[in-house]
């Protein structure tokens, strides 16, 4: 998934994913391993938001299919603090909105052959986008 973001708006996710970071480290190896990838995504931002000159494509970004899930995932369960850092959370959360559409569907396509195997999930992460 590609993002435009101008400076300001990057360097507003960055900090609002540095903040939620800092201030909610994992308690279960669940949330290391999304910790582990919304960290490394938060570098690679971060490491972009500090350029002093744009390229052409301003500070646009990309996130693959599991960076973006992690994100959605991370941002679904931790708080974000929308009182003190009102413009930071409102750039995060358009980011997790894109996400959403694309990734956080409620029923999946092939639900009417879940009944088949007892037992089986109700939702997969591997299944294929809308």
């Amino acid at each position: 998934m590609r993002f435009k973001a101008n400076q300001e708006q990057l360097e507003g996710v960055v900090k609002m994913l540095g903040l939620m970071l800092d201030s909610f480290p994992a308690e279960t190896i669940e949330q290391e391993v999304f910790e582990e990838i919304v960290n490394k995504v938060f570098i690679r931002l971060q490491a972009k938001s500090l350029q002093i000159y744009c390229n052409n494509n301003s500070w646009a970004f990309s996130l693959n299919a599991i960076e973006a899930k992690c994100i959605h995932i991370f941002c679904k369960n931790t708080y974000m603090d929308d009182v003190n850092y009102h413009y930071e959370s409102h750039q995060l959360r358009k980011v997790f909105n894109e996400i959403d559409k694309v990734y956080g569907r409620i029923k999946p396509k092939n639900s009417p052959n879940r009944g088949m195997v007892t037992g089986s999930p109700v939702y997969r992460l591997d299944s294929p986008s809308r």
